[in-house]
């Protein structure tokens, strides 16, 4: 097998169906498949013998990993199972050992919610506040009880995530990106992933974006297995951070997300991997008494939500469309896209609707200490208004712990 016919098969099989109601059983046998295209990868993949079977042996020690991670998870060893996933993907550095992307400013993001009576202003359609997560439901990247910022590149991504509601009656808001930001890459690999240079680290990459692209089987069910492997891989970012952020790192020279490929992908539609990519985002401030989340407040401008069932009646919409006789695939697709109510709603969200910022205030360092020697100290603060610095007698040693 050559890289390019490994890459066709990738599209073709992620995201993943259930062969079983057993989900280790077709955890364990996509890994075999997968294991064995990876073994009759040609050297010429590689352009070296000695970097293809190290690159193949350890594909194989990961996979090994994932597999005993989710047996101590089903045995109610979670933090056993935790520890295991750690030992494997946090480098000595405390970063995860998978590729990071940068999300740049300018860039454009959708979030969408039903239209109900709760949505007034570009407030409500931010994460849920810290201190209502109580309603926080288990998703692919959240555990119950933690806030997550979960984000689509389209309002098609939007529609088809939240199971396909009538489009009608949802709101919907654009998220712009203010300053760049990092996430890690678990989204389904492009054909370039699969150039020489780049197999080798895409390979390894895959061992986890295959173990966060399975179909959820059961929908209704309050534990979904599907969800173990992106649960902890978030877990493990947002503690690596944070033990990061404390010693040297500020929050900005962190990737506090990822970036994944939707499992909602349909045949019916032609708009695929490029109008279904996701970024998901946890609260990196959770405290109970700060609604919102100033650092992820402080990364984007956000749109006053929009309805279609509205925004129809100020501009008529047409169904004409003039194909060049010279486009390819990709343009057509794109050019059909912006004539339907999808295309139009992304586009009164870029031109048409005013954007406005959450309050935040976000010090940019572990820790803000002044010294008797009067060296300065730089500090960068983010703030979405004037702010001012004052000093306080430091408290009692037991104040505030029974509060």
């Amino acid at each position: 097998m050559n890289a390019e016919e490994l890459f066709q098969k990738v599209r073709n099989d992620l995201p993943i169906e259930h062969d079983s109601d057993d989900f280790i059983y077709d955890v364990k046998k996509t890994y075999k498949r997968y294991f064995d295209d990876i073994s009759s990868l040609e050297v010429d993949a590689f352009g070296d013998e000695e970097l293809r079977d190290a690159t193949i042996q350890d594909v194989k020690v990961r996979i090994r990993n994932v597999v005993m991670v989710l047996k101590r998870y089903y045995e109610g060893c979670h933090s056993e199972a935790y520890q295991l996933l750690k030992e494997q993907i946090v480098k000595t550095d405390g970063f995860l050992d998978i590729d990071v992307i940068i999300k740049e400013k300018g860039e454009y993001y959708y979030r969408a919610r039903n239209n109900d009576e709760s949505i007034r202003s570009f407030e409500d359609m931010f994460h849920i506040p810290n201190n209502k997560r109580g309603i926080v439901k288990t998703e692919r990247f959240s555990a119950p009880g933690y806030p997550c910022l979960y984000l689509g590149n389209t309002v098609y991504d939007c529609w088809e995530e939240m199971g396909r509601p009538s489009f009608e009656e949802l709101s919907f808001s654009g998220f712009r990106v203010k300053d760049d930001f990092m996430v890690y890459d678990l989204r389904k690999p492009d054909e370039v992933a699969f150039e020489k240079g780049n197999l080798p680290k895409t390979l390894i990459r895959l061992v986890y974006i295959i173990a966060c692209q399975f179909k959820v089987l059961h929908k209704t069910h309050t534990f979904k297995p599907e969800y173990i492997i992106p649960q902890l891989i978030l877990e493990l970012i947002i503690s690596s951070n944070r033990e990061k952020n404390k010693k040297e790192r500020g929050l900005y020279d962190l990737p506090w997300g990822v970036a994944y490929t939707s499992t909602h992908q349909a045949k019916d539609f032609l708009y695929q991997e490029d109008y279904l990519e996701n970024i998901a985002i946890p609260v990196v401030d959770s405290s109970f008494k700060n609604a919102h989340c100033g650092f992820l407040a402080s990364l984007f401008e956000i749109s006053e939500p929009i309805c279609y069932r509205y925004e129809e009646l100020k501009e008529r919409q047409t169904g004409l469309f003039w194909e060049p006789m010279e486009i390819d695939e990709k343009e057509k697709i794109a050019s059909k896209y912006g004539l339907t109510k999808l295309g139009f709603i992304e586009r009164r969200l870029k031109k048409d609707t005013e954007y406005n910022c959450l309050e935040y205030l976000v010090v940019d360092k572990p820790t803000l200490s002044f010294s008797y020697e009067g060296r300065p100290k730089d500090v960068m603060i983010k703030s979405s208004g004037n702010w001012s610095l004052s000093f306080e007698n430091p408290p009692d040693e037991f104040e505030g712990l029974f509060e």
